[in-house]
Protein backbone atom coordinates (compact mmCIF):
# COMPACT_ATOMS: atom_id res chain seq x y z
CA UNK A 1 0.00 0.00 0.00
CA UNK A 2 1.40 3.39 -0.99
CA UNK A 3 0.10 6.48 0.72
CA UNK A 4 -1.47 9.27 -1.21
CA UNK A 5 0.95 11.73 -2.78
CA UNK A 6 1.46 15.08 -1.11
CA UNK A 7 2.76 18.12 -2.90
CA UNK A 8 5.84 18.59 -0.74
CA UNK A 9 6.95 21.84 -2.38
CA UNK A 10 3.57 23.59 -2.59
CA UNK A 11 4.41 26.44 -0.18
CA UNK A 12 7.67 27.37 -1.89
CA UNK A 13 6.25 27.15 -5.41
CA UNK A 14 3.27 29.32 -4.47
CA UNK A 15 5.53 31.99 -2.97
CA UNK A 16 7.80 31.84 -6.02
CA UNK A 17 4.72 32.26 -8.23
CA UNK A 18 3.82 35.42 -6.28
CA UNK A 19 7.22 36.84 -7.24
CA UNK A 20 6.53 36.20 -10.94
CA UNK A 21 8.27 32.83 -11.42
CA UNK A 22 5.62 30.26 -12.25
CA UNK A 23 6.19 26.59 -13.10
CA UNK A 24 2.70 26.19 -14.55
CA UNK A 25 2.12 26.13 -18.28
CA UNK A 26 -0.35 28.30 -20.23
CA UNK A 27 -0.72 31.03 -17.63
CA UNK A 28 -3.41 33.64 -18.21
CA UNK A 29 -2.58 36.99 -19.80
CA UNK A 30 -3.21 38.84 -16.53
CA UNK A 31 -0.58 36.73 -14.74
CA UNK A 32 1.89 37.17 -17.59
CA UNK A 33 1.58 40.93 -17.25
CA UNK A 34 2.03 40.61 -13.49
CA UNK A 35 5.05 38.34 -14.04
CA UNK A 36 6.62 40.86 -16.42
CA UNK A 37 6.22 43.58 -13.77
CA UNK A 38 7.93 41.34 -11.19
CA UNK A 39 10.77 40.65 -13.65
CA UNK A 40 11.15 44.41 -14.15
CA UNK A 41 11.41 44.95 -10.40
CA UNK A 42 13.77 41.99 -9.92
CA UNK A 43 16.16 42.39 -12.85
CA UNK A 44 15.84 46.16 -13.33
CA UNK A 45 16.70 47.27 -9.81
CA UNK A 46 20.44 46.34 -9.95
CA UNK A 47 20.87 48.63 -12.98
CA UNK A 48 19.02 51.48 -11.28
CA UNK A 49 21.07 51.05 -8.09
CA UNK A 50 24.36 50.79 -10.03
CA UNK A 51 23.69 54.08 -11.83
CA UNK A 52 23.56 55.73 -8.41
CA UNK A 53 26.50 53.84 -6.91
CA UNK A 54 29.42 56.28 -7.25
CA UNK A 55 27.61 59.54 -6.56
CA UNK A 56 28.26 59.45 -2.81
CA UNK A 57 31.02 59.27 -0.20
CA UNK A 58 33.06 56.08 0.28
CA UNK A 59 31.19 54.88 3.40
CA UNK A 60 27.86 55.14 1.59
CA UNK A 61 29.33 53.49 -1.51
CA UNK A 62 30.58 50.58 0.63
CA UNK A 63 27.06 50.03 1.97
CA UNK A 64 25.54 50.32 -1.51
CA UNK A 65 28.04 47.80 -2.90
CA UNK A 66 26.82 45.25 -0.35
CA UNK A 67 23.20 45.69 -1.46
CA UNK A 68 24.26 45.70 -5.13
CA UNK A 69 26.12 42.39 -4.77
CA UNK A 70 23.16 40.86 -2.94
CA UNK A 71 20.68 41.90 -5.64
CA UNK A 72 22.97 40.61 -8.42
CA UNK A 73 23.22 37.29 -6.58
CA UNK A 74 19.43 36.98 -6.44
CA UNK A 75 19.17 37.87 -10.14
CA UNK A 76 21.63 35.07 -10.92
CA UNK A 77 19.58 32.66 -8.80
CA UNK A 78 16.34 33.63 -10.53
CA UNK A 79 17.97 33.43 -13.97
CA UNK A 80 19.24 29.88 -13.29
CA UNK A 81 15.80 28.79 -12.04
CA UNK A 82 14.00 30.31 -15.05
CA UNK A 83 16.56 28.77 -17.43
CA UNK A 84 16.16 25.29 -15.85
CA UNK A 85 12.45 25.57 -15.14
CA UNK A 86 11.48 22.39 -17.02
CA UNK A 87 14.26 20.30 -15.49
CA UNK A 88 13.46 21.56 -12.00
CA UNK A 89 9.75 20.92 -12.45
CA UNK A 90 10.49 17.35 -13.61
CA UNK A 91 12.73 16.80 -10.58
CA UNK A 92 10.11 18.06 -8.13
CA UNK A 93 7.44 15.92 -9.80
CA UNK A 94 9.70 12.88 -9.56
CA UNK A 95 10.08 13.34 -5.80
CA UNK A 96 6.28 13.31 -5.47
CA UNK A 97 5.87 9.90 -7.15
CA UNK A 98 6.96 6.30 -6.52
CA UNK A 99 9.37 5.11 -5.19
CA UNK A 100 9.86 8.28 -3.12
CA UNK A 101 6.42 8.18 -1.50
CA UNK A 102 6.01 6.36 1.82
CA UNK A 103 5.34 2.66 1.18
CA UNK A 104 3.87 0.66 4.05
CA UNK A 105 4.76 -2.71 2.54
CA UNK A 106 8.35 -1.63 1.99
CA UNK A 107 9.21 -0.07 5.33
CA UNK A 108 6.14 0.13 7.54
CA UNK A 109 4.69 3.18 9.28
CA UNK A 110 8.12 4.63 10.03
CA UNK A 111 8.46 5.88 6.43
CA UNK A 112 5.41 8.10 6.81
CA UNK A 113 6.75 9.29 10.18
CA UNK A 114 10.08 10.27 8.59
CA UNK A 115 8.31 12.43 5.99
CA UNK A 116 5.89 13.96 8.50
CA UNK A 117 8.76 14.97 10.81
CA UNK A 118 10.64 16.44 7.86
CA UNK A 119 7.53 18.36 6.76
CA UNK A 120 7.33 20.00 10.21
CA UNK A 121 11.01 21.03 9.97
CA UNK A 122 10.59 22.53 6.49
CA UNK A 123 7.46 24.42 7.53
CA UNK A 124 9.32 26.04 10.42
CA UNK A 125 12.28 26.73 8.16
CA UNK A 126 10.04 28.45 5.61
CA UNK A 127 8.31 30.52 8.30
CA UNK A 128 11.67 31.70 9.62
CA UNK A 129 12.99 32.65 6.16
CA UNK A 130 9.89 34.47 4.96
CA UNK A 131 9.28 35.98 8.38
CA UNK A 132 12.79 37.45 8.39
CA UNK A 133 12.19 39.03 4.96
CA UNK A 134 8.89 40.63 5.98
CA UNK A 135 10.17 41.74 9.39
CA UNK A 136 13.42 43.22 8.02
CA UNK A 137 11.75 45.09 5.17
CA UNK A 138 8.79 46.02 7.39
CA UNK A 139 10.91 47.54 10.17
CA UNK A 140 13.05 49.48 7.69
CA UNK A 141 9.91 50.73 5.93
CA UNK A 142 8.31 51.90 9.19
CA UNK A 143 11.52 53.62 10.34
CA UNK A 144 11.95 55.59 7.09
CA UNK A 145 8.23 56.38 6.89
CA UNK A 146 8.29 57.90 10.39
CA UNK A 147 11.27 60.06 9.44
CA UNK A 148 9.43 61.29 6.35
CA UNK A 149 6.25 62.11 8.29
CA UNK A 150 8.09 63.93 11.07
CA UNK A 151 10.16 66.20 8.85
CA UNK A 152 9.58 68.28 5.73
CA UNK A 153 13.32 68.84 5.29
CA UNK A 154 14.63 66.50 2.56
CA UNK A 155 17.97 66.22 4.37
CA UNK A 156 16.22 64.22 7.10
CA UNK A 157 14.51 61.88 4.66
CA UNK A 158 15.99 58.41 4.27
CA UNK A 159 15.58 55.41 1.97
CA UNK A 160 15.25 51.88 3.29
CA UNK A 161 18.22 50.37 1.42
CA UNK A 162 20.52 53.18 0.36
CA UNK A 163 19.86 56.43 -1.52
CA UNK A 164 18.47 56.52 -5.07
CA UNK A 165 18.73 59.76 -7.03
CA UNK A 166 17.30 58.73 -10.39
CA UNK A 167 14.51 61.24 -9.74
CA UNK A 168 14.74 64.53 -7.87
CA UNK A 169 14.20 62.99 -4.43
CA UNK A 170 14.56 66.34 -2.67
CA UNK A 171 10.95 67.05 -3.58
CA UNK A 172 7.63 65.36 -2.99
CA UNK A 173 6.12 63.21 -4.56
CA UNK A 174 9.33 62.07 -6.33
CA UNK A 175 10.82 60.95 -3.03
CA UNK A 176 7.73 58.90 -2.15
CA UNK A 177 7.62 57.30 -5.62
CA UNK A 178 11.30 56.30 -5.46
CA UNK A 179 10.93 55.15 -1.85
CA UNK A 180 7.95 52.93 -2.73
CA UNK A 181 9.73 51.58 -5.82
CA UNK A 182 12.73 50.53 -3.73
CA UNK A 183 10.54 48.80 -1.14
CA UNK A 184 8.69 46.86 -3.84
CA UNK A 185 11.95 45.81 -5.48
CA UNK A 186 13.57 44.69 -2.22
CA UNK A 187 10.46 42.73 -1.23
CA UNK A 188 10.35 40.85 -4.56
CA UNK A 189 14.10 40.23 -4.39
CA UNK A 190 13.98 38.99 -0.78
CA UNK A 191 11.02 36.65 -1.33
CA UNK A 192 12.50 35.26 -4.57
CA UNK A 193 15.83 34.61 -2.86
CA UNK A 194 14.34 32.91 0.19
CA UNK A 195 11.95 30.78 -1.92
CA UNK A 196 14.72 29.55 -4.24
CA UNK A 197 16.97 28.69 -1.28
CA UNK A 198 14.06 26.91 0.44
CA UNK A 199 13.29 24.82 -2.66
CA UNK A 200 16.91 23.73 -3.02
CA UNK A 201 17.37 23.02 0.70
CA UNK A 202 14.08 21.11 0.79
CA UNK A 203 15.19 18.92 -2.13
CA UNK A 204 18.40 18.20 -0.22
CA UNK A 205 16.47 17.48 2.98
CA UNK A 206 14.00 15.29 1.12
CA UNK A 207 16.90 13.29 -0.34
CA UNK A 208 18.39 12.76 3.12
CA UNK A 209 15.01 11.43 4.32
CA UNK A 210 14.92 9.05 1.34
CA UNK A 211 18.29 7.65 2.41
CA UNK A 212 16.85 7.07 5.90
CA UNK A 213 13.91 5.21 4.36
CA UNK A 214 16.37 3.16 2.28
CA UNK A 215 18.32 2.26 5.43
CA UNK A 216 15.14 0.97 7.03
CA UNK A 217 14.30 -0.99 3.88
CA UNK A 218 17.72 -2.65 3.63
CA UNK A 219 17.69 -3.57 7.31
CA UNK A 220 14.42 -5.49 6.71
CA UNK A 221 15.36 -7.03 3.36
CA UNK A 222 15.01 -10.67 4.47
CA UNK A 223 11.79 -9.94 6.38
CA UNK A 224 10.31 -8.40 3.22
CA UNK A 225 11.40 -11.46 1.23
CA UNK A 226 9.74 -13.73 3.82
CA UNK A 227 6.47 -11.80 3.47
CA UNK A 228 6.66 -12.17 -0.31
CA UNK A 229 7.09 -15.91 0.15
CA UNK A 230 4.27 -16.40 2.68
CA UNK A 231 1.96 -13.72 1.18
CA UNK A 232 1.40 -12.38 4.69
CA UNK A 233 0.57 -8.66 5.05
CA UNK A 234 2.94 -6.49 7.05
CA UNK A 235 1.99 -6.52 10.73
CA UNK A 236 0.58 -10.06 10.74
CA UNK A 237 3.74 -11.42 12.36
CA UNK A 238 5.78 -8.29 12.89
CA UNK A 239 8.04 -9.60 15.68
CA UNK A 240 8.36 -13.16 14.39
CA UNK A 241 11.96 -14.36 14.03
CA UNK A 242 12.73 -15.02 10.35
CA UNK A 243 15.18 -17.78 9.35
CA UNK A 244 17.00 -16.30 6.36
CA UNK A 245 18.40 -19.70 5.35
CA UNK A 246 14.88 -20.99 4.63
CA UNK A 247 13.99 -18.23 2.14
CA UNK A 248 14.53 -19.22 -1.53
CA UNK A 249 16.70 -17.00 -3.74
CA UNK A 250 13.69 -16.14 -5.89
CA UNK A 251 12.09 -14.08 -3.10
CA UNK A 252 15.38 -12.72 -1.78
CA UNK A 253 16.26 -11.51 -5.28
CA UNK A 254 12.93 -9.73 -5.70
CA UNK A 255 13.30 -7.93 -2.35
CA UNK A 256 16.94 -7.12 -3.16
CA UNK A 257 16.11 -5.74 -6.63
CA UNK A 258 13.48 -3.42 -5.16
CA UNK A 259 16.00 -2.04 -2.64
CA UNK A 260 18.72 -1.61 -5.29
CA UNK A 261 16.29 0.11 -7.67
CA UNK A 262 15.26 2.46 -4.85
CA UNK A 263 18.91 3.21 -4.03
CA UNK A 264 19.73 3.99 -7.67
CA UNK A 265 16.66 6.26 -7.93
CA UNK A 266 17.88 8.31 -4.96
CA UNK A 267 21.37 8.58 -6.46
CA UNK A 268 19.87 9.72 -9.78
CA UNK A 269 18.05 12.52 -7.95
CA UNK A 270 21.31 13.73 -6.40
CA UNK A 271 23.04 13.76 -9.82
CA UNK A 272 20.15 15.66 -11.42
CA UNK A 273 20.07 18.10 -8.53
CA UNK A 274 23.79 18.82 -8.80
CA UNK A 275 23.58 19.33 -12.57
CA UNK A 276 20.72 21.82 -12.20
CA UNK A 277 22.01 23.74 -9.20
CA UNK A 278 25.81 23.56 -9.42
CA UNK A 279 26.17 27.04 -11.00
CA UNK A 280 23.46 28.42 -8.73
CA UNK A 281 25.26 27.24 -5.60
CA UNK A 282 28.56 28.58 -6.91
CA UNK A 283 27.02 32.04 -7.42
CA UNK A 284 25.50 31.91 -3.91
CA UNK A 285 28.88 31.05 -2.40
CA UNK A 286 30.81 33.67 -4.38
CA UNK A 287 28.42 36.58 -3.82
CA UNK A 288 27.85 35.68 -0.15
CA UNK A 289 31.60 35.67 0.41
CA UNK A 290 31.95 39.00 -1.39
CA UNK A 291 29.22 40.56 0.76
CA UNK A 292 30.85 39.12 3.89
CA UNK A 293 34.23 40.60 2.88
CA UNK A 294 32.73 44.10 2.61
CA UNK A 295 30.90 43.64 5.91
CA UNK A 296 34.07 42.44 7.66
CA UNK A 297 35.99 45.50 6.43
CA UNK A 298 33.15 47.82 7.43
CA UNK A 299 32.81 46.25 10.88
CA UNK A 300 36.58 46.50 11.50
CA UNK A 301 36.50 50.32 11.36
CA UNK A 302 33.48 50.64 13.68
CA UNK A 303 33.24 50.52 17.43
CA UNK A 304 31.69 47.37 18.91
CA UNK A 305 29.12 49.63 20.63
CA UNK A 306 28.14 51.41 17.41
CA UNK A 307 24.65 50.65 16.07
CA UNK A 308 26.19 50.30 12.60
CA UNK A 309 28.38 47.46 13.93
CA UNK A 310 25.23 45.56 14.90
CA UNK A 311 23.84 46.22 11.42
CA UNK A 312 27.03 44.79 9.86
CA UNK A 313 26.66 41.69 12.01
CA UNK A 314 23.01 41.15 11.06
CA UNK A 315 23.69 41.80 7.36
CA UNK A 316 26.60 39.32 7.42
CA UNK A 317 24.37 36.75 9.12
CA UNK A 318 21.72 37.27 6.45
CA UNK A 319 24.32 36.79 3.71
CA UNK A 320 25.72 33.61 5.26
CA UNK A 321 22.40 32.04 6.29
CA UNK A 322 21.64 30.62 2.79
CA UNK A 323 25.15 29.16 2.70
CA UNK A 324 24.57 27.56 6.12
CA UNK A 325 21.21 26.17 5.03
CA UNK A 326 22.67 24.55 1.91
CA UNK A 327 25.73 23.27 3.76
CA UNK A 328 23.63 21.78 6.57
CA UNK A 329 21.26 19.81 4.33
CA UNK A 330 24.00 18.77 1.93
CA UNK A 331 25.96 17.48 4.92
CA UNK A 332 22.87 15.53 5.99
CA UNK A 333 22.68 13.93 2.53
CA UNK A 334 26.34 12.90 2.72
CA UNK A 335 25.93 11.56 6.27
CA UNK A 336 22.76 9.54 5.57
CA UNK A 337 24.16 8.13 2.32
CA UNK A 338 27.21 6.90 4.24
CA UNK A 339 25.04 5.43 7.01
CA UNK A 340 23.44 3.04 4.49
CA UNK A 341 26.40 0.65 4.92
CA UNK A 342 25.84 0.51 8.68
CA UNK A 343 22.18 -0.46 8.30
CA UNK A 344 22.97 -3.07 5.62
CA UNK A 345 25.27 -4.75 8.14
CA UNK A 346 22.35 -4.86 10.62
CA UNK A 347 20.20 -6.85 8.16
CA UNK A 348 19.30 -10.45 8.99
CA UNK A 349 21.49 -12.01 6.28
CA UNK A 350 23.24 -14.73 8.35
CA UNK A 351 22.73 -18.11 6.67
CA UNK A 352 20.97 -16.61 3.64
CA UNK A 353 21.83 -17.33 0.02
CA UNK A 354 25.42 -16.34 -0.80
CA UNK A 355 24.21 -14.31 -3.76
CA UNK A 356 22.31 -12.04 -1.37
CA UNK A 357 25.33 -11.66 0.91
CA UNK A 358 27.60 -10.75 -2.03
CA UNK A 359 25.06 -8.20 -3.27
CA UNK A 360 24.77 -6.63 0.19
CA UNK A 361 28.56 -6.38 0.42
CA UNK A 362 28.57 -4.47 -2.88
CA UNK A 363 25.92 -2.08 -1.53
CA UNK A 364 28.05 -1.54 1.58
CA UNK A 365 31.10 -0.86 -0.59
CA UNK A 366 29.21 1.72 -2.67
CA UNK A 367 27.78 3.41 0.42
CA UNK A 368 31.23 3.97 1.89
CA UNK A 369 31.61 6.70 -0.75
CA UNK A 370 29.17 9.35 0.51
CA UNK A 371 27.21 11.57 -1.86
CA UNK A 372 29.18 14.83 -1.84
CA UNK A 373 27.54 17.75 -3.65
CA UNK A 374 29.72 20.55 -4.98
CA UNK A 375 29.08 24.18 -5.90
CA UNK A 376 30.08 24.61 -9.53
CA UNK A 377 31.74 21.19 -9.16
CA UNK A 378 34.54 23.00 -7.31
CA UNK A 379 33.53 23.73 -3.70
CA UNK A 380 32.23 20.96 -1.47
CA UNK A 381 28.90 21.93 0.09
CA UNK A 382 29.22 20.74 3.68
CA UNK A 383 29.32 21.98 7.27
CA UNK A 384 33.16 21.86 7.42
CA UNK A 385 33.21 24.23 4.43
CA UNK A 386 30.84 26.61 6.23
CA UNK A 387 32.94 26.45 9.41
CA UNK A 388 36.08 27.28 7.40
CA UNK A 389 34.28 30.35 5.95
CA UNK A 390 33.34 31.54 9.45
CA UNK A 391 36.88 31.03 10.72
CA UNK A 392 38.40 32.87 7.76
CA UNK A 393 35.93 35.76 8.20
CA UNK A 394 36.70 36.05 11.91
CA UNK A 395 40.46 35.91 11.28
CA UNK A 396 40.21 38.63 8.63
CA UNK A 397 38.13 40.77 10.99
CA UNK A 398 40.69 40.46 13.81
CA UNK A 399 43.60 41.30 11.50
CA UNK A 400 41.85 44.37 10.07
CA UNK A 401 40.76 45.40 13.56
CA UNK A 402 44.32 45.28 14.88
CA UNK A 403 45.60 47.25 11.85
CA UNK A 404 43.03 50.02 12.39
CA UNK A 405 43.76 50.18 16.11
CA UNK A 406 47.47 50.62 15.44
Amino acid sequence: MTSKSDVYFRRELQMLRRTGISFAENEKIAYRIYSSLCYFLLFGYPFVAFSDLFKHEFDIVADLLIYELATIMVCCEAFVVILNKKKLKALLSKLETKPFLPNFERGGEIEEKFLKDFSIVTERQANICWGSVFSTVGMSTIATLIKRIRSNDHRNWEFTYGPLTVLDVTRSPYFEITWLYQIMCVTVIGLSHSSIILIFSEILGHTSVQFKMLQNNLMQITENAHRLMTQEPRGAAEHQEVDASQIPWEYLQKSLNEAISYHLSILDVTYEMENIFNMLTLSIFMFSLAVTCFQVYHASILSAFDVRFLKCFTDSSSALFPVFLLCFWSHQVAHESEQVAKYVFQANFAGSDLRLQKSLSLIMLRSQRPVLLKAGKLIEISLPTFVSIIRASYSAYMVLRSVHEE
